[in-house]
């Protein structure tokens, strides 16, 4: 039986839309979605922003479907000591495509992703993420981005083979 604080992992794009629906390009139809699909997650301590550390981020808006998620994941980031480690925060949901793809929607567009330590992981990047971190979101069902062939240290996603 599936735990309902920790729903089945969308697998490639065709699971990512079944799970969450395709958001609308158009922005009149987005909003609507957003309104019917997005949730405010806070986080446990204020994180830096990346593009702007004297601003700091207070709250993530992701998907519905990973809302429990997102709240186990830092609570056990914040639980074992390792919210410190997470110098900087760079994103959760935002409309746009995927790097590289004219046509294809990054994960990010479905609130499914989040992105933490940016600045010293850059997409392209040999990682720097402290395997503490990584492993606290992987267990949790996460896939790193920092793993790919082109890696994305940065980018932790609730989606495989997307």
């Amino acid at each position: 039986m599936e735990d309902p604080r920790r729903p089945d992992v969308p697998v490639g794009y065709e699971g990512l839309t079944r799970v969450c629906s395709q958001p609308p390009e158009d922005m009149e139809h987005r909003r609507n979605w957003e309104a019917h699909n997005l949730v405010r997650v806070p986080f446990l301590a204020p994180i830096p922003l990346a593009w702007d550390p004297k601003t700091k981020a207070t709250q993530v808006w992701v998907h519905k479907y990973i809302q429990d998620v997102v709240t186990d994941t830092f609570m056990v980031l914040y639980t074992n000591g390792l919210w410190s480690l997470l110098e900087d925060f760079g994103g959760a949901y935002m409309y746009r495509t995927k790097r590289g793809y004219a046509s294809k929607l990054s994960v990010h567009s479905f609130g499914m992703a989040l992105d933490f330590c940016c600045v010293s992981n850059p997409l392209g990047k040999k990682p720097e993420m402290p395997d503490a971190l990584v492993t606290a979101f992987t267990d949790l069902g996460w896939v790193w981005g920092g793993a790919w062939r082109r890696p994305d240290g940065q980018h932790f996603q609730y989606a495989r083979q997307v």
